[in-house]
């Protein structure tokens, strides 16, 4: 499923079954991607997911989001509820609380539990190129997983590479414990993670995803908004000026920010519509 980079916004599942999402479950063929989800995903069974219930099997999910609320009995998580007997997750970001209620109930800001290696089908998992800014709350709980199950039928492994979280959203990264390749980063320094994720993440200004990073697609152009903050002020006319006296550069996101006038070059021009938005 592509989703070609658009967005369902306003979503609601409320499925008194197992399998709670978006997508119910995957096998070893699917691939999700190019999707921004909003809304609430309540399961009253096991295995509830912002986008998909339950990823299995070596399937993917990659460049998607989820923010809003996900709740469920057992195994919750922000993009999968479950990551089976292998798959991937990758470039996925996850702003919203996840919420698991059963006793002994496991929920992740990512996907709750891994389990691989207990059937000779089973492959690798991996999680990586994903933050989540938000809250978990359940009796076990981690911000990129809760759990790992490993078991002993084949030597399958999950791995994790490039994630970040925000502080105190959970008991650690996977769990109580803290995993090579995940980051806890305060609020502040979350909303800068861009630098450190790269393509396609895109830093924002206040007023989207709460300031925290969104993809290129997302990003709401203001123009004149050169520094990505949300709002056009004198720091941004300082950023033009620099430019025009040859002593700052600009991305391709700057230069049409800085395209005050829609002329399709920046120069002085620019600069007096910069003014007059000032002054309005």
């Amino acid at each position: 499923y592509d989703g070609d980079y658009h967005s369902i916004i306003g979503l609601k599942v409320d499925y008194n079954r197992n399998y709670a999402g978006l997508f119910g479950r995957t096998n070893s063929s699917a691939i999700i991607e190019n999707l921004s989800v909003s809304g609430s995903v309540n399961g009253n069974g096991a295995c509830t997911g912002g986008i998909i219930g339950e990823l299995g099997y070596g399937s993917k999910v990659k460049n998607c989001d989820f923010s809003g609320t996900v709740s469920g009995v057992q195994c919750v998580g922000g993009i999968a509820g479950k990551l089976h007997r292998g798959g991937t997750i990758s470039t996925c970001y996850v702003n919203g609380v996840i919420t698991a209620t059963g006793d002994g109930a496991s929920a992740g800001g990512i996907t709750s539990t891994i389990q691989i290696a207990d059937h000779a089908n089973s492959v690798n998992a991996l999680i990586e190129n994903c933050y989540f800014a938000g809250k978990v709350n359940a009796s076990i709980n981690g911000a990129l997983s809760s759990d790992i199950i490993i078991g002993t039928v084949n030597k399958s492994t999950a791995s994790f590479y490039g994630n970040y979280y925000l502080e105190n959203s959970a008991n650690g990264a996977v769990g109580e414990n803290e995993q090579s390749g995940c980051q806890k980063f305060s609020s502040e320094k979350l909303k800068k993670a861009a630098e450190y994720l790269g393509y396609p993440y895109v830093s924002t200004g206040a007023n989207q995803n709460d300031g925290y990073p969104v993809f290129e697609w997302q990003r709401k152009f203001i123009s004149g908004d050169i520094n990505s903050d949300g709002t056009v002020d004198i720091n941004d006319a300082v950023l033009l000026q620099k430019y025009l006296l040859s002593a700052e550069s600009f991305s391709a996101q700057q230069f049409e920010a800085a395209d005050v006038n829609n002329d399709g070059s920046v120069d002085v021009f620019d600069m007096v519509s910069m003014r007059i938005i000032l002054i309005q």
